[in-house]
């Protein structure tokens, strides 16, 4: 499990360096961010290869402290998700609530 959020904590870094590269006005809004943000989460995780609901939900969830995530082998020790992320997890959450689930 912790190679898949390994996994996912490069997809969003990936696209949080395309957001700061991007053509995203410096004054724009947290919405119109998250909206740029949410385009580049989906397109990497269909390049990555990685289902994108079950990648969606993960990371809400993780992000949002709805349900505890253990990081490890032995289940005991705990590491916050995405920690090296932190400073970005309000906008990683807005993004992701913002865009819909794939049908």
């Amino acid at each position: 499990m912790t190679d898949l959020f390994d996994r996912y904590e490069t997809l969003m870094s990936q696209a949080l360096k395309e957001l700061d590269a991007g053509d995203v006005a410096a004054d724009a809004t947290a919405a119109e961010r998250a909206t740029v943000l949410g385009d580049a989460v989906y397109r990497l995780s269909v390049e990555h290869g990685l289902p994108y609901n079950p990648f969606r939900e993960t990371v809400i969830a993780a992000l949002s402290g709805v349900a505890p995530v253990t990081v490890g082998r032995d289940g005991g020790r705990r590491e916050p998700f995405a920690a090296a992320l932190a400073k970005d997890h309000g906008l990683l959450l807005l993004a992701l609530e913002m865009m819909p689930a794939d049908e």
